[in-house]
């Protein structure tokens, strides 16, 4: 009896040794296949979960940026795991992931709790004047009633109108892809992250530039946003330790270059959906003072947001200017195309033995400002220190080396990615009700609330 009951223990131990064992393993196939890009998970599918049965929203706003809903009449499907990207050429409601997932109820677009549908009126209780604007003799919502329609510089989502500070009301793809450029020895390999809206492009471009020694990854959130707002977004990892900053420039170049060669394939990379007439650019810490770089001898970028830009060298190795040139004050009376800064001061000094400030005074985002010679924007982050805008904040070794921040990071990086959506819907898109964020009375709230501060200069803000 006693060995027939360890049997039954062995077996039972086998048994959940090999399920933890399988499930591990699962795991990272998972990971690895996601990190591949041959086969996209569930988590690289973002924006508005897919709605059951709902119809297309359109709020009469920018035509060039489809504003509905998406949807999928039968719930999500499944993923196409035979290594190819799913094309994203064609509308979003035919595009079916084939991605098996639990079947999730998802209700359909919520009516704001004051209204009503037709059939659940009371024979003796006639509509409301905003019931009778907002629903259609079928009783459907009708987003086009002249209160229901979103005001200028929102948009619809499936959780109503949201402005710049909300996530927009697109599902985006994440994809990798390996840009391969000559030169050197070797040649250089540089990984990209594509953000794809799904919808009918094509779409505006914004290159997105990370920090020295820091990733794309850093700065996710940044692409997200900007994808469900209908962007596609490039990130390049660019290579880190002792490249010079020429060299930096030429590979970022190289990604413009890549873009635009790109867009005019369907099948391409980015299928079909950047509009290679409309792109900006925007970058962190390094990652701002190389897109300025570019734009002071490339003329395709057509705006720039900096976030915390930095023109410093930073590297007692950098001999030869050439190799490091800076942008400030020479280069940028070469760039007249609308800029944004969003920044910091409380790293603009510090103290102690071997200091060296995260984002020196007389090289940070006040003197990108200052020196700018077009319509330009400056917004300083009350508290903020250099790191607060990443996704962690505490990001390890290279994060401790700034001073401490009073800030929020959560609230800063919220309200610096609202400006950023505002700025490129101004200047990418055209849209001037977009002004109110950054010069309006929108912003006023924020300088009134403690939380920032701002300066504009040269017609910023203000469309011809």
């Amino acid at each position: 009896m006693l060995r027939r009951r360890r049997s039954l223990w062995l077996i039972v131990l086998v048994g959940v040794a090999t399920a933890c064992a399988t499930k591990d393993a699962m795991t990272e196939a998972t990971e690895d296949i996601a990190e591949l890009g041959d086969a996209p998970t569930l988590s690289d599918f973002g924006g508005n979960a897919p709605r059951g049965d709902t119809k297309a929203l359109d709020t009469a706003q920018d035509p060039t940026r489809p504003v509905d809903v998406a949807h999928w009449d039968s719930g999500p499907p499944s993923l196409d795991t035979g290594g190819t990207p799913a094309d994203l050429s064609g509308p979003r409601d035919a595009l079916v992931p084939d991605m098996a997932v639990p079947d999730i109820a998802v209700p359909d677009i919520a009516v704001p709790p004051d209204v009503e549908t037709a059939d659940t009126w009371e024979d003796d209780e006639p509509p409301s004047e905003m019931e009778e604007r907002c629903l259609t003799s079928n009783g459907e919502w009708d987003p086009d009633g002249e209160l229901c329609a979103c005001p200028p510089g929102r948009v619809w989502t499936h959780v109503g109108c949201v402005g710049p500070e909300s996530q927009g009301p697109l599902s985006w793809q994440r994809n990798r892809f390996d840009l391969r450029l000559s030169g050197g020895l070797f040649g250089t390999t540089l990984t990209l992250r594509l953000y794809i809206p799904f919808g009918s492009g094509p779409y505006p471009v914004v290159v997105f530039s990370h920090g020295y020694q820091l990733a794309p990854n850093d700065y996710r959130s940044y692409a997200e946003r900007l994808a469900s707002w209908g962007y596609v977004v490039v990130m390049p990892q660019m290579p880190g330790g002792l490249t010079n900053h020429k060299t930096l420039k030429e590979h970022l170049t190289a990604v413009l270059d890549w873009i635009v060669a790109d867009a005019e394939d369907p099948m391409g990379e980015l299928k079909g959906q950047a509009d290679k007439q409309r792109l900006g650019m925007a970058g962190h810490s390094l990652g701002g003072k190389i897109s300025m770089l570019v734009a002071s001898e490339d003329s395709r970028p057509d705006a720039i947001f900096g976030v915390d830009p930095v023109d410093s060298v930073g590297n007692p190795l950098a001999i030869n200017p050439n190799n490091w040139p800076r942008v400030i004050p020479d280069r940028m009376s070469d760039i007249s195309i609308p800029l944004a800064f969003v920044g910091e001061t409380v790293d603009a000094t510090c103290s102690g033995f071997a200091c060296q400030a995260c984002a020196p005074e007389g090289e940070n985002f006040v003197a990108y400002y200052t020196h700018a010679v077009g319509p330009a924007l400056a917004i300083e982050v009350l508290g903020a220190n250099h790191m607060s805008f990443l996704d962690d904040p505490n990001c390890g070794l290279v994060c401790s080396l700034c001073n401490d921040r009073s800030d929020d990071p959560a609230v800063t990086r919220a309200v610096t990615q609202k400006y950023m959506v505002a700025f490129f819907e101004l200047y990418l898109r055209e849209d001037g009700a977009f002004s109110d964020v950054l010069v309006g009375d929108a912003i006023s709230d924020d300088v009134a609330g403690g939380l920032v501060t701002v300066e504009r200069k040269n017609g910023f803000g203000d469309l011809e």
